[in-house]
């Protein structure tokens, strides 16, 4: 199933919303501060998962953010293991934009261990990945 190129670019402005605070959260140690919006406590590295709903010209958009540590990885599937613990299927879509400390990369290049971020809609595969090396 093809999204829209709207669809499409929501969910690039979401997966872009989530790498920024992860990365000022990295950036910063995790840590808010009083009067913060919580952006950082709610998308850093400490979280799971999240479910963001927003309403677009009457349209409501449901997508759903999951980050964990790769156990596996097969075609068209990644298989994660989320900070509380929960294993956790995402399907990724063929034409998912999938990119490996920054720079584009492809679902085959992606390795047991790495810590990824998906972005779906709903149930729908993954349309959107970050995924990146290294320590959480």
């Amino acid at each position: 199933m093809m999204l829209s190129q709207m669809k499409r670019r929501w969910i690039l402005a979401a997966a872009m919303l989530v790498a920024l605070a992860v990365g000022v959260s990295a950036g910063l140690g995790g840590a808010a501060r009083v009067g913060d919006l919580g952006l950082r406590q709610l998308f850093g590295q400490r979280m799971a998962r999240a479910e963001v709903v927003i309403v677009q010209n009457g349209q409501v958009l449901d997508y759903r953010v999951d980050q964990g540590r790769v156990l596996g990885a097969r075609a068209g599937m990644l298989l994660l293991l989320e900070r509380d613990g929960t294993r956790q299927a995402v399907q990724v879509a063929p034409d998912a934009v999938i990119e490996i400390d920054g720079s584009p990369g492809t679902l085959a290049a992606i390795r047991r261990g790495m810590i990824v971020v998906t972005v779906r809609i709903g149930n729908a595969p993954a349309q959107t990945i970050r995924a990146r090396t290294g320590l959480r």
